[in-house]
């Protein structure tokens, strides 16, 4: 049998044409480079080695500050200016369907893919736009708060004026509450919020002809929200707010002590016109004698769409003193109704007014105000 040498030089060739071919490319594309190499991707379907680490989700946040695209690794999505892993609420229900999930994909929310690019086909140019933030949700103009944060990094001020008239056994107070301010700051994450209140108070006490009128601020109010559920179906949308005041106001509207209670809300949305909302409240309250007592209070409220940037309420809240020596006759009772105008979906007006429901009830309130986020 004869031998056939090969030579050093076909051999080194061969090597190298092997080194430079073309090598199949892994379908996903590292974060770095995947909105360069491919702008119009919007999601990869997994992070590097398949699962994702806090530093591949720290890489991710620091690219989408840049980007124009939410990114998704597998069921989580980085959106711009959110973070990664980013919750929007604490708590998620166990029970019940989302009615905002729409399409015919399977139970982790996989829709129809057939080019096999990690984006549902359907849709695909809905998809490649940027999200738009949402109108903003404003404690004010009724007396139930929203049951949602403003959302991390934003800022939300809100104020107003109220009016308010009653005459009981001969006696005419009138009272004018100013500029009601409340600074909510959506800090640490999605779900938390802090909240710091300051109010002034001028009222006006006549009595048999004789008038008396006092003007000081009131105790400085600091709270947090935490957004605890989103609606899921039947089940509502909660949050619960811990809050309370410092003695820092006049003699004459100040509790000279401190105070603290909570207020959990709830509400849901029952189509794109009508949503209903309620609240249950308790704080530590001091009467006129000085003695502590528990202040429960309830509400429930609807709102209406009325125009594309004009919506309406209307309202039912009460108070009741429990434990007060001087409880001002009892339980007070209202009803109440208003309007928000959104000026911008960073910007709205409000205006409302109320009458009292019972004897011990305020006779009349009316006022208007602001919400402005930055």
């Amino acid at each position: 049998m004869r031998t056939t040498r090969v030579g050093r030089l076909p051999i080194a060739v061969t090597l190298f044409l092997l080194g430079t071919a073309p090598v199949a490319q892994a379908q996903f594309i590292p974060p770095a480079t995947s909105h360069t190499a491919t702008p119009n991707l919007v999601y990869a379907d997994s992070p590097p080695a398949g699962t994702a680490k806090p530093g591949d989700m720290a890489k991710l946040y620091d690219k989408c500050l840049t980007c124009d695209r939410p990114i998704k690794y597998g069921s989580v999505c980085c959106k711009k200016h959110k973070g990664c892993f980013q919750k929007e609420t604490i708590f998620d229900w166990s029970i019940g369907c989302d009615p905002k999930k729409k399409g015919n994909g399977d139970d982790n929310g996989k829709a129809d893919d057939k080019n096999n690019d990690g984006v549902n086909d359907e849709g695909d140019d809905k998809k490649d736009e940027p999200e738009e933030d949402e109108r903003l949700k404003s404690d004010r103009p009724d007396f139930t708060e929203a049951s949602s944060t403003i959302g991390r990094g934003r800022i939300q001020l809100e104020g107003g004026y109220t009016y308010t008239g009653d005459r009981s056994g001969g006696v005419r107070t009138v009272r004018h509450s100013y500029p009601e301010v409340l600074l909510r700051i959506g800090m640490f994450a999605d779900w938390f919020e802090l909240r710091l209140g300051q109010n002034v108070f001028s009222e006006s006490v006549t009595t048999n002809g004789v008038r008396r009128r006092t003007t000081g601020a009131s105790d400085l109010y600091l709270g947090a929200k935490f957004a605890l559920t989103k609606q899921k179906g039947i089940l509502p949308e909660t949050a619960l707010v811990i809050q309370g005041t410092v003695p820092s106001g006049a003699n004459a509207f100040s509790a000279n002590t401190g105070t603290y209670g909570f207020n959990y809300l709830f509400s849901w949305d029952l189509n794109d016109t009508f949503s209903l909302a309620g609240s249950f409240q308790g704080n530590r309250a001091v009467d006129d004698t000085g003695r502590d007592y528990f202040l429960f209070a309830q509400s429930l409220s609807i709102g209406y769409k009325l125009a594309k940037n004009l919506t309406g309420y209307t309202e039912w809240f009460a108070l009741y003193p429990t434990f007060a020596n001087d409880t001002g006759g009892g339980a007070q009772h209202y009803l109440d109704g208003g309007l928000q105008y959104f000026l911008t979906k960073n910007f709205a007006v409000d205006v409302r007014a109320g009458v009292g429901l019972s004897r011990s009830a305020d006779d009349f309130f009316a006022g208007a105000g602001f919400v402005v986020r930055y």
